[in-house]
């Protein structure tokens, strides 16, 4: 969503604290557990899973739930999937652990940042990355005592330096070559004005025989883009293209994806970034239509460390026999969202992720005999994010339901766990939210200008859409909002031009927490607002001077709109229908969008939350882990 990624992240070499058990606890423990198998499935929602187990489509869930727990999962202030992944993986609260939302600010000059990765730039050493949190995560607290321990694609852990000794693959929060979340690249013919703004790169090609054009990916020392060469060849059938990119050489239809392909860009004097994307062809007649994957990492030899070892990510392409999308998030939902990937394509593409996921699991547990697996499904959050409105928001039960299609899909993932290993292990599964309609745009900023806490250098029509907060006078401002959740206070001393004293701070927040909650939808005679948080009242910790000093819980149906995630304003109101593909969501009051959590074993904490997982897995062994907020689900 940003074209640069800048920040600073937290200290990547901070010391794991490890459990002061002597070692024949240790291995009392060890003894006493074997094996933990956790699986995170990002986006699981209580009420579809209820109904899809009541309507026998998922009969391994059900099983779980009846011999062992099923229960809603409590989760994290706000809701978002970076914020609640890196709470279970450290089993602290964002105060503790520095992870507030998907968009961070810096107060020094009101820029924006994504949380998912930390880049590093420097004239000397060029582009480096650390991991976005330093808090202690369990699967190090359980390699650090000498627990076998493998992670498979958890968010947020790029890049994938090992600090102890466990194999780590890393997921949501992985860029593509360009330092960026993901950017496609379509060629055309013919027109697209019809399909709207694209945030892809759009190649437009003149329609004859045999076409010669590049694939752009990166940009070079100097700022100059990096390219190969790629050319479409249409046959004399008319209908088959002849695609040749660089060394690779393919023949495809309408409909059709290619194979991964690897590629070579040169970035500088001796220096070559490998690379590898997918081509979909979209159409051929009337018009030509191809579409082309952001160019990610090569597993075999990553620019950056994806893998705890450059040797583990290629070793999983020896046991795919092929190389695998390496993006934290590559499935394409932007591409969707804008009419350049076809549904059918982007399914395709999720269940594509979801195979060698699966594949990959299901080998690393043919050599499983002891210590902790744990690996995380994000796809099925994608899925529901592009087709809640079209399934009833995932109730329909007719055969053109993805949702449940990917519900099925993460059951029988489940089924095979839990046929393999009958004893001696512990399954645990969860999600880290749930989901709810999103029918509504709630544009915070314009909200704030309304109201007076905002003001604006220009009030004409066209500056609404600019985004950076890009048309705000500071000098006149009280509060400013981004993220999806997230309102600040423009505090004197902080930020670059704070105008609000601290003893303004309590009565200004009041205010505006008073305005929200009596905003009105005439319309749908709704309340969107549910509830509004100040900061002391749901962190604590070393990090509280980042937090926001407000955080919204929206009734669901109503969802911060991507204009002010961005530090935007919107052309039109504060309300605007949501008429976009994306029409599933979770960034609502935490309360209404609680994750699920089964276990084979009994949970005997009532209302568990999201911060209990951590605590639960190194409890497991006979560990604890240092400053943690959540308590263990089972008893020993």
């Amino acid at each position: 969503m940003l074209a640069s990624l800048h920040g600073n992240g937290g200290d990547a070499s901070a010391e794991v604290p490890v459990s002061k058990e002597s070692k024949a606890e240790k291995s009392n423990a060890e003894t006493k557990m074997k094996r933990f198998i956790y699986l995170g499935m990002d986006g699981l929602d209580p009420a579809l899973m209820t109904l899809y187990m009541d309507k026998g489509h998922l009969p391994n869930f059900k099983r779980l739930a009846q011999t062992g727990s099923f229960a809603p999962l409590g989760t994290t202030n706000p809701p978002q999937s970076p914020v609640a992944w890196t709470t279970m993986a450290t089993g602290k609260n964002p105060g503790k652990h520095g992870v507030f939302d998907f968009i961070e600010r810096d107060p020094k000059n009101y820029g924006l940042d994504l949380s998912l990765n930390k880049e590093k730039s420097s004239v000397l050493s060029g582009t480096s990355y650390e991991r976005p949190f330093s808090e202690a995560t369990f699967w190090e607290i359980t390699a650090k005592n000498n627990i076998p321990t493998t992670v498979i694609r958890w968010p947020l852990t790029f890049p994938a330096e090992a600090k102890g000794d466990y194999e780590l693959l890393a997921g949501l929060g992985v860029p593509d070559i360009n330092g960026l979340l993901g950017k496609y690249t379509y060629y055309y013919t013919g027109q697209m004005e019809a399909l709207g703004e694209k945030s892809g790169r759009l190649v437009k090609i003149d329609r004859q025989g045999h076409i010669d054009t590049t694939l752009q990916a990166a940009k070079g020392a100097m700022g100059n883009p990096l390219s190969v060469p790629l050319s479409i060849a249409t046959a004399p059938d008319g209908v088959t293209l002849n695609i040749t990119l660089q060394n690779n050489q393919w023949t495809g239809r309408q409909g059709q994806w290619s194979p991964w392909l690897p590629v070579k860009f040169r970035g500088g004097l001796f220096k070559t970034i490998s690379a590898i994307c997918q081509i979909y062809i979209v159409s051929t007649a009337p018009e030509l239509g191809v579409y082309v994957t952001s160019v990610q990492f090569d597993p075999k030899d990553p620019l950056f460390p994806i893998s705890t070892s450059n040797s583990w990510s290629k070793e999983i392409t020896d046991i795919l026999g092929s190389y695998f999308s390496t993006l934290g998030m590559p499935e394409d939902t932007k591409a969707m969202m804008e009419h350049v990937l076809p549904p059918e394509a982007f399914l395709q593409q999720c269940y594509s992720t979801l195979a060698w996921q699966k594949t990959l699991l299901q080998a690393k547990l043919e050599h499983f005999e002891s210590g902790l697996m744990a690996v995380v499904f994000d796809t099925t959050d994608r899925i529901s994010h592009m087709f809640w409105k079209d399934t009833d928001g995932g109730k329909a039960l007719g055969k053109k339901n993805p949702i449940l299609d990917v519900y099925i899909y993460m059951d029988e993932i489940l089924g095979y766990v839990m046929e393999k290993f009958k004893d001696d292990t512990t399954i645990l599964l969860s999600s880290d939210h749930g989901f709810a309609h999103y029918n509504h745009d709630f544009n915070m900023n314009n909200f704030l200008v309304e109201k007076g806490y905002m003001a604006l250098k220009t009030t004409e029509p066209p500056a609404y859409g600019n985004i950076l907060f890009s048309i705000v006078d500071w000098s006149k401002t009280k509060a400013y909002a981004l993220g999806f959740n997230s309102i600040y206070i423009n505090l004197a001393g902080r930020e670059k031009s704070g105008i609000v004293t601290k003893s303004q701070v309590d009565g200004l927040r009041k205010k505006i927490k008073e305005d929200l909650l009596k905003f009105y939808d005439e319309a749908n005679k709704e309340h969107p607002v549910a509830n509004v948080y100040f900061k002391e009242e749901i962190y604590k910790g070393s990090h509280m001077a980042d937090a926001p000093s407000m955080v919204v819980g929206m009734k669901p149906g109503y969802r911060y709109s991507w204009q002010t995630a961005l530090g935007g304003l919107s052309e039109k109101n504060t309300l605007t229908p949501n008429d976009k593909l994306w029409s599933g969501d979770h960034c609502f009051d935490f309360n209404a969008v609680k994750g699920i959590v089964l276990s084979n074993k009994k949970i005997v904490k009532n209302n568990p939350d999201i911060q209990d997982i951590a605590p639960t897995i190194v409890g497991a062994f006979g560990l604890t882990g240092k400053d943690m907020d959540g308590a263990p689900l089972f008893n020993g």
